[in-house]
């Protein structure tokens, strides 16, 4: 969690350029990082920093895709006719049914059916939130175009 301080810089880089047209996070990361003296910095934000540089390695490496190579040496009985089914797949699976970056995995060819069924579940909680923000920005998106408008701050700003 961030300290106020620094909060309140990367808020105000967040403002400032996100009124000048669209943005990058990353973007608007480096310019807080330009701006935010030093003794904003602790030693809690850097072990922070660490950790989610480290998760986002983990988490790309758990989303590796099953290779054929892999399946066969450790599933040697798998039939030919399945060889379909794991292609693309991720080595391993979430297994908590809300998601989240706390949630637990697993290798993929170690699932049980509880697990399995855990990961359906966060996969059609993660549809049906899509579905409902695509419907909302489909709102928006007719809104502008029946008021002839350019933005909402356009349709409804002073």
């Amino acid at each position: 969690m961030l300290n106020k301080p620094l909060r309140e810089v990367m808020n105000v880089a967040l403002d400032t350029m996100s009124m000048q047209g669209p943005i990058k996070i990353r973007d608007v990361a480096e310019r807080t990082l330009s701006q935010a003296p030093s003794e904003y910095w602790s030693l809690d934000v850097d072990r922070a920093a660490r950790i989610d540089y480290l998760c986002r390695h983990v988490k790309h490496d758990m989303a590796e895709k099953l290779s054929m190579d892999y399946v066969e040496k450790y599933l040697p009985r798998i039939p030919e006719e399945y060889h379909a089914m794991f292609k693309g797949f991720p080595k391993y699976i979430c297994i908590n049914p809300r998601g989240g970056r706390d949630s637990e995995h697993v290798l993929t060819i170690l699932a049980s059916p509880e697990q399995w069924a855990a990961n359906i579940h966060l996969k059609d909680r993660v549809l049906d939130a899509t579905q409902s923000s695509r419907n909302k920005s489909r709102d928006f998106l007719d809104l502008l175009k029946d008021g002839g408008a350019e933005s909402l701050y356009d349709l409804f700003g002073e």
